[in-house]
């Protein structure tokens, strides 16, 4: 993104600070010029990112609309309707980078703008707030655009650097538990894949996330769909063969990523033995080796949690696991 002309790059932020500025006299005018901008920048980025700018909206909204009726049990009535008529107005935007954008920005602010503050696990457990409190949601978006912005200025674009000329950054959803078909869409050689696959009965990712599908416009019985297919999830739990299947779904995941290697590397970041989950790792050791895999590397390391507010998961040691094919 940063590597885009400085000049677009700017302008582009500058307007989107404007665009959520309510009390900027101009913030009506300046819908052309996001659109100017972003238009510079997803050329360029449509130019090494797969898929499009437009494919992937296509993709991951499902509707160009909030799921209000999901939402109005989480966020006070007045900030809904704040977060509501903007995205109705960012969708009016011909830019569909820009529109992703803005996507972007109300999912990495939707829990923080909800009433349900005390934690993700609350959100996936379905805990509804008791009270509502307001939040002015203008304010909470200026804030993460200053601070992404900030992020951003410090990253390292080197100029002229030929690093990426002619490579293509691509993105594909898919289901690991499902036939191999996705192999027939690859035309080059895959030299390594870095997996870090979900922890058995730790974390319910979907659903600690679903303030944010239903920004996308997901409705309950569409998320449901997607958490049927998630693996180790925590609400499985309470199945006392929980773990071992967690661990046989994780072993024929990475089975099947392995098919895309002839010749390379697979890294698998896993919990640590010391949380009672080495089946998973065994598993998928002995998966690969009767593939023709041969351990390569193997290193533990702590997770730091120090800039976390709320604590994901009490999991504090991981694995990583380097297997080589040649």
């Amino acid at each position: 993104m940063k590597a885009c002309s400085e000049k677009d790059f700017e302008a582009f932020f500058k307007n989107v600070v404007d665009f959520i500025d309510e009390s900027s006299q101009s913030i009506f005018c300046k819908d052309e010029a996001i659109d100017e901008h972003a238009l510079d920048m997803q050329q360029y980025l449509d130019g090494m990112l797969s898929p499009s700018s437009r494919r992937f909206e296509e993709v991951v909204v499902k509707r160009p609309q909030l799921n209000n009726e999901a939402l109005e049990s989480w966020i006070h009535k007045s900030s809904l309707l704040e977060l509501d008529e903007f995205l109705k107005k960012a969708l009016t935007l011909q830019s569909p980078f820009a529109r992703l954008f803005f996507h972007y920005m109300i999912s990495s602010n939707i829990r923080s703008m909800s009433s349900q503050v005390k934690s993700w696990g609350h959100i996936a457990d379905n805990v509804k707030p008791k009270a509502f409190t307001y939040k002015h949601v203008r304010s909470y978006f200026k804030k993460w655009v200053v601070r992404f912005l900030g992020s951003l200025r410090k990253t390292e674009v080197r100029a002229n650097n030929n690093l990426f000329d002619g490579m293509v950054l691509r993105v594909d959803v898919y289901d690991w538990s499902s036939s191999d078909d996705l192999l027939s869409y690859y035309d080059i050689p895959v030299s390594a894949i870095i997996t870090s696959p979900p922890y058995g009965d730790a974390i319910d990712y979907l659903y600690s996330q679903k303030l944010s599908f239903y920004s996308l416009g997901y409705t309950e019985e569409e998320i449901k769909i997607l958490v049927s297919r998630e693996i180790g999830a925590r609400r499985k739990r309470f199945n006392k063969d929980s773990r071992r299947v967690w661990a046989e779904e994780l072993a024929s995941a990475v089975e099947r990523q392995a098919k895309f290697i002839e010749t390379g590397f697979i890294a698998a970041i896993l919990p640590h033995k010391n949380h009672g989950r080495e089946i998973g790792l065994n598993l998928m050791r002995e998966q690969l080796e009767l593939s023709g895999w041969s351990a390569f590397f193997e290193v533990d390391r702590s997770i730091s949690q120090k800039r976390t507010r709320q604590s994901w998961t009490s999991i504090k040691q991981e694995t990583i696991s380097i297997f080589y094919k040649g």
